[in-house]
């Protein structure tokens, strides 16, 4: 009986030591960040401290941003990021995913060359980005530079393109690594029955990984107000305000170390957490309900 007890204080100890360290974060930068946050929202810099005399101010001036400064320009460009993404992040990913799982000519190389984009640093797909932009696009585009920062919208084309590419390779992986546990049986039966490739992807290859497909559309509306686009890898704080989007506005807003500017950006912080979390649960909610059933 003490060696059975003694053994119970053992996994109790082994559990909570391996919990310890990830409840740990958990407390320190969600719990104690969001609190923060929700503090700060109410606070005003006065001689170097942060004091609740604020009021509604920080919310007032949000709203006026939001309305008529230029946040609403980086909420249309996050709905654009958003909308390119999740059509490059589902439809493109897939059908090159099924190209893969089917093992056409030279799958292993395009899986390859989706990839390698995803292991090279940041920095250096921007410059060759940059470089195939400048001395290679533009010739074919008639003279026209991309990223010209006298051209917003021509701008915001040339990051979402950058954008979509560099995220395919770890979409395609995930949706590959998915669709590689279809069962091979059902294909099988389904060719037999004279199902083409078409029939096979919407009914059993789309259908068994729609779990996949779920979590993708999930986290990716929970991500539509802190995706940067990479705009600060290419313009650093020099963003122009028609290309930017509201992560990367958060972003630059605390990066600079300026404290009077913490409040604004926690106000805002606070008011699209208040959006996108019921969100980001309502389509949760409708994917499930309206999904493929599992009967």
């Amino acid at each position: 009986m003490a060696k059975a007890k003694r053994w119970d204080n053992g996994k109790i100890l082994f559990y909570f030591g391996v919990v310890a360290i990830p409840l740990l974060q958990f407390l320190i930068f969600y719990v104690g960040v969001n609190f923060n946050t929700i503090l700060l929202a109410f606070q005003e810099l006065d001689e170097g401290k942060f004091v609740f005399t604020a009021g509604f101010r920080n919310f007032e001036v949000f709203f006026h941003n939001f309305f008529v400064g230029e946040m609403r320009y980086a909420f249309q460009n996050s709905l654009i990021v958003w909308a390119v993404g999740i059509v490059s992040g589902t439809v493109l990913t897939i059908l090159f995913s099924y190209y893969i799982f089917k093992k056409y000519f030279a799958y292993n190389f395009v899986r390859i060359i989706l990839f390698l984009p995803s292991i090279i640093p940041g920095v250096v797909t921007v410059q060759i980005y940059d470089s195939m932009l400048r001395y290679l696009v533009r010739d074919m585009l008639g003279g026209i530079y991309l990223l010209d920062s006298t051209l917003g919208d021509t701008q915001l084309l040339g990051v979402i393109v950058y954008t979509v590419f560099m995220g395919f390779g770890s979409n395609v992986l995930l949706y590959s690594g998915a669709m590689g546990n279809v069962s091979t049986d059902i294909l099988e039966a389904s060719q037999i029955d004279g199902a083409g490739n078409a029939r096979q992807l919407f009914s059993i290859v789309l259908p068994s990984i729609y779990p996949t497909i779920t979590t993708f559309l999930v986290t990716s509306v929970a991500h539509l107000f802190t995706n940067q686009a990479n705009l600060y890898t290419f313009f650093a704080e020099q963003a122009q305000p028609i290309v930017r989007t509201i992560g990367y506005e958060l972003f630059v807003l605390v990066q600079k170390g300026v404290m009077s500017a913490y409040p604004a950006a926690a106000t805002a912080g606070l008011m699209f957490t208040l959006v996108a979390a019921p969100l980001t649960l309502l389509v949760r909610y409708l994917l499930e309900k309206f999904g493929p059933s599992e009967d």
